[in-house]
């Protein structure tokens, strides 16, 4: 099983060369990268995000009672480059299909770029 420490490379060296495309100067904080967690495991995202010196971006995430699930963006992400992070966890079809509505979500809110990571099978890494 994978440590927390080795995802977090895993991903910061996949958003590396990003970094460095969208910043003309070429500093090591994230400004113009969005980076939302899904429900599964934010503590990943917070590690994540804080290798890469940024913090997460702002979203709401709920369950109605009929399993039906909403997010709400609470952050402009018009003209950003987004990347969303969800594990698999032992709930696979509901952690790939809220990815899916976040993904939507982005998108429909102008999002320049969406990079959705999902690491089915990994589950609680805790």
């Amino acid at each position: 099983m994978l440590a927390n420490s080795n995802i977090c490379k895993l991903i910061v060296l996949h958003l590396h060369p990003l970094q460095n495309d969208i910043f003309s100067n070429r500093t090591s904080t994230m400004r113009d990268v969005k980076i939302f967690s899904g429900s599964s495991h934010p503590q990943l995202v917070e590690s994540i995000c804080e290798r890469l010196g940024t913090q997460p971006a702002e979203c709401e995430l709920k369950t109605f009672s009929n399993g039906e699930t909403s997010v709400s963006i609470d952050t402009s992400i018009r003209e950003q480059d987004v990347f969303i992070v969800q594990s698999g966890s032992s709930r696979i079809n509901d952690s790939v299909m809220e990815l899916l509505i976040m993904i939507s979500a982005c998108k429909s809110g102008s999002a320049k770029s969406i990079t959705g990571q999902s690491f089915a099978g990994l589950g609680d890494l805790s």
